[in-house]
């Protein structure tokens, strides 16, 4: 900024004593000022920028194992790393993971990798369980001895059971592919949830770039033990959908993802998002359609984090 000062000089005429011209120190006073005022700008201004993130590229995405089984249209998703969350004392209150008295079968919590749960459109629920492949091989086997009703699917066999094993309540259908269980309980509409399953791989969830990106900046990398997923339907944050993950640290770490559909609304409403769902985080930064909030949990917080109670 350039500040000039002139001063004429009229000639024949007496100055007018009433017009004084600023002195030496009032104009040092007033640069001074307006360097405060320049500093106070700037400074607000890199505060303002300092929590922005640049949204990555959707060529840095690299899938993995467990999101080729994820369809489109989904209404919402859970991963669990098993592996990691045997860890945590009391946790899983029952070595038992999951029990099929049907076949007489039960799969322990230290034979799964990971589980994915799903919720469809159609408002069904799909359990997914990865194991060893021993474990998938002696599964298989009690599938295929089991005298079981079955349907069959791009070359799957699934299988009917007559009561389902979580709820206790109607039939479920289930199938052994690439080494995990898939399951969902109930009748026609289970059946089709496990085909839409099966032809993930062609349609993929995270073939979407908007995902792809969501993500990358949702994810606390190779070691966390969950991402969660969800359609936010109506709310006045006007949010489309959300994501989160936890990881071992100090405590827990969770990083937390809202996703607006409009740019403009990121700014717009920042402050009621700071305010009604991430007041308790230790940092917010935004980015092009997104505000993401970063949480610090004890350990002893695991069991409300995984079920998704607190964020």
């Amino acid at each position: 900024m350039l500040l000039c000062a002139a001063v004429v000089a009229v000639p024949d005429k007496k100055r007018d004593s009433s017009k004084k011209t600023p002195s030496n120190k009032m104009r040092v006073l007033m640069l001074l000022l307006i360097f405060i005022l320049v500093i106070s700008y700037v400074t607000v201004l890199i505060i303002t920028q300092s929590n922005y993130i640049a949204p990555p590229s959707p060529s840095l995405f690299e899938p993995k194992p467990w999101m080729s089984s994820i369809p489109t249209d989904i209404e919402g998703f859970r991963f669990l790393n098993i592996t990691q969350l045997v860890s945590y004392p009391n946790l899983f209150t029952n070595s038992v993971l999951l029990s099929i008295p049907e076949l007489s079968l039960n799969i322990s919590v230290y034979d799964a990798i990971y589980g994915l749960d799903m919720l469809t459109k159609n408002n069904m629920t799909v359990n997914i369980i990865a194991m060893n492949k021993s474990e998938s091989d002696r599964i298989a086997l009690v599938f295929s001895e089991g005298n079981l009703t079955t349907a069959v699917h791009n070359n799957v066999t699934i299988y009917r059971l007559s009561s389902a094993p979580i709820t206790q309540q109607g039939e479920a259908w289930i199938c052994i592919h690439n080494e995990t269980i898939i399951l969902s309980e109930g009748a026609n509409l289970a059946l089709a949830s496990i085909e839409s399953v099966l032809d993930a791989p062609s349609n993929p969830f995270f073939g979407n770039d908007s995902f792809k990106v969501g993500y990358l900046m949702a994810s606390l990398g190779n070691g966390q033990f969950l991402f969660w997923y969800t359609t936010s339907g109506d709310n006045t944050l006007n949010v489309d959908w959300e994501m989160w993950s936890a990881a071992n640290s100090s405590g827990i770490a969770l990083r937390y993802l809202l996703h607006f559909p409009v740019s403009g609304d990121v700014e717009l409403k920042y402050q009621d998002a700071v305010k009604s769902v991430l007041s308790k985080a230790i940092t917010v930064s935004k980015s092009d359609n997104a505000i993401i909030g970063d949480f610090s949990y004890a350990s002893s917080d695991i069991r409300s984090v995984v079920m998704g109670l607190i964020k």
